[in-house]
């Protein structure tokens, strides 16, 4: 987070602004890499006039961020859109804000809120969450084949690691998050296998939350039983990087290229404007600069 120095608005200014540019397009969201690929996909279309800013351009008091909005940016992006929206007329469109989904197919936490958009799944980078996206860029950059097998086995134990998280959100949400590649092993079949117990041992017994991992197990089965049309609505980013960068690892691939920020710029490599242009945010997102169409909260 900047200086406070360093800030390029206050919440006043903004407020200023946008009540007497109603003609501006402009959004805010999380972070500088979600601005690359957002103005990547206005500027390939020729969508103007656009501007996309990063939540640390904006000075939000932290009294004004709530538990229920999340943490770190995303938080500040929430409340940053509650802010506006209470003082902007609602026949401006001029301004947005985008947050990630994050655990919003779970627990719908966040408040009513007209200038507050979600991407289609929990994270801008989830939508290069896919087999056939990554493997190409394995072969090309890692020399290593990821079977389509063994990605099912990353996806399934970022899924279970998501609702662990989701639960720690809403009746934990004072621990710290233990990792998950202690309880990672290789499976006699070349996938992976997630020791659930013994993370949840290490997540909760040592922290004093023993009576809670009954309440939590029961709580896991029930929502892994549940159908889910598109799996990348419920995994969390950084686990995806960490259970991947281990299976790397574990395949001998060069430490320096199996770290999270490797993983990251590859994943934002596969995010090009005609493949997003497919998905509904993108959509709204063209119809609103091009066409003047208020853009949605998808539900």
């Amino acid at each position: 987070m900047p200086n406070k120095g360093t800030y390029k608005f206050s919440i006043d200014s903004l407020i200023a602004k946008y009540e007497f540019e109603p003609g501006l397009r402009d959004i805010f969201v999380e972070g500088d890499s979600d601005v690359k690929v957002i103005d990547e996909y206005t500027g390939y279309f020729g969508l103007r006039p656009f501007a996309a800013y990063s939540i640390d351009d904006v000075n939000v008091p932290a009294e004004l961020v709530r538990p229920a909005y999340g943490s770190g940016n995303r938080g500040r992006v929430v409340a940053l859109s509650v802010a506006l929206s209470e003082e902007l007329q609602p026949n401006l469109i001029n301004v947005f804000c985008v947050a990630d989904r994050d655990f919003e197919c779970i627990d719908k936490s966040l408040p009513e809120c007209g200038r507050l958009l979600l991407v289609d799944f929990s994270a801008l980078e989830s939508y290069g969450f896919t087999w056939e996206k990554m493997n190409a860029y394995f072969r090309k950059f890692f020399q290593v084949e990821v079977s389509e097998q063994v990605f099912q086995s990353i996806i399934k134990i970022c899924r279970e690691s998501f609702l662990i998280r989701a639960y720690k959100q809403s009746y934990a949400r004072e621990l710290s998050w233990a990792g998950l590649q202690n309880s990672l092993s290789l499976s006699s079949d070349d996938g992976i296998r997630f020791d659930r117990s013994s993370f949840l041992s290490r997540q909760l017994t040592s922290k004093g939350y023993h009576d809670t991992i009954v309440a939590l197990e029961t709580w896991l089965d029930s929502h892994l039983s549940l159908r889910v049309d598109d799996f990348r609505h419920w995994i969390h980013k950084d686990d995806f990087y960490e259970v991947l960068s281990w299976y790397l690892r574990s395949k001998r691939t060069p430490i320096t290229l199996c770290n999270a920020d490797v993983l990251k710029g590859l994943v934002f490599l596969t995010l090009s404007p005609d493949y997003l242009s497919q998905f509904n945010f993108f959509k709204m997102l063209a119809d609103w600069v091009a066409n003047g169409i208020r853009p949605l909260r998808i539900i």
